[in-house]
C-alpha cells in the first residue's frame, strides 16, 4: 500500500484548504491508499480535519501520549475531537522529551513513499527538517507553498558548516 505524510506550519491561514485538497488530489493520482499525519497544530491537525471529511483513511501518528501538555485548553480540546476522528491511531512515547517530534518525522518518512509539505521555503525549524530528511530517504517530496498558492518544486541548500 502506497502511503504519504504530511508536514507543514503549525501557524497557517485557514486559506490553505484548497492547496491541502490539491496535495491530497494529487496524491490519489499516484496511487496513495494511506496517510500519515503528526497531530502537531497547525497544518497537522487542519489536513486530519480535512481527510476525516473526505472519509480517507489516515492515521494519527502521536509523538508521546502526552503531546499537548503544553497547549492552551481549547488548543486541547481541538485537539482530542479531531484524534477522536482518526480511524488509526499510533503512539510512539508515553511522554515528552526532546527529539521526540523528529522521531516521530522519521516514523512517519520511514513508513510513506511521498512527503506532501505545506512549507514556505524557510531553511530552519521542524517542517524544513522533516522535507530535508524526507529528501535523504529519496522520497518524492510535493509543496504547497502557503503565501503563494501555488504547488512547487522543492529546493533545498544544504549547507556543509
Amino acid at each position: 500500500m502506497k502511503s504519504a505524510f504530511f508536514t507543514g506550519h503549525r501557524t497557517i491561514p485557514r486559506s490553505v484548504i484548497p492547496g491541502i485538497e490539491q496535495l491530497v488530489a494529487i496524491a490519489n493520482k499516484q496511487g496513495v491508499e494511506h496517510f500519515y499525519i503528526g497531530m502537531a497544530l497547525g497544518t497537522d491537525q487542519l489536513t486530519a480535519q480535512i481527510l476525516s471529511k473526505m472519509q480517507l483513511p489516515w492515521t494519527a501518528v502521536v509523538p508521546c501520549r502526552d503531546q499537548d501538555k503544553f497547549w492552551s485548553q481549547s488548543q486541547k480540546q481541538k485537539y482530542h475531537h479531531i484524534l477522536s476522528l482518526a480511524p488509526d491511531k499510533i503512539y510512539l512515547a508515553d511522554k515528552y522529551y526532546t527529539g521526540c517530534l523528529n522521531q516521530r518525522n522519521l516514523w512517519m518518512i520511514n513508513n510513506s513513499q511521498l512527503c506532501l509539505s505545506v512549507w514556505d521555503g524557510r531553511q530552519h525549524g521542524g517542517t524544513f527538517h522533516a522535507v530535508n530528511q524526507a529528501r535523504r530517504k529519496n522520497l518524492t517530496i510535493i509543496n504547497f507553498h502557503p503565501q503563494k498558492h501555488l504547488i512547487e518544486p522543492v529546493s533545498i541548500q544544504l549547507s556543509l558548516f
